[in-house]
């Protein structure tokens, strides 16, 4: 079987532990396909998959427009 996969690297050490307590519980509760969220050598690392391509791409925009607004988030809290 096919499996899809996708990784999101941020290299930011301040902002990754910060989304990094965010994204565990996601991490936990995905209801189809797999994410593994990681922070080593002060960058954060997301890898998500899937053996279905619709599933994989609805988690990658799912988590981006999450992280991004978490990032806007922070900014305007002036925490980033």
């Amino acid at each position: 079987m096919t499996t899809f996969s996708a990784k999101i690297i941020l290299r930011d050490k301040e902002l990754g532990k910060t989304l990094l307590r965010a994204l565990l519980p996601e991490a936990s509760s995905q209801p189809e396909g797999k994410m593994i969220v990681m922070f080593k050598d002060d960058v954060l690392v997301i890898n998500m998959y899937s053996s279905k391509f619709s599933t994989l791409r609805a988690m990658i925009t799912s988590h981006i427009r999450m992280l991004c607004t978490a990032i806007e988030l922070l900014k305007r809290l002036g925490k980033s």
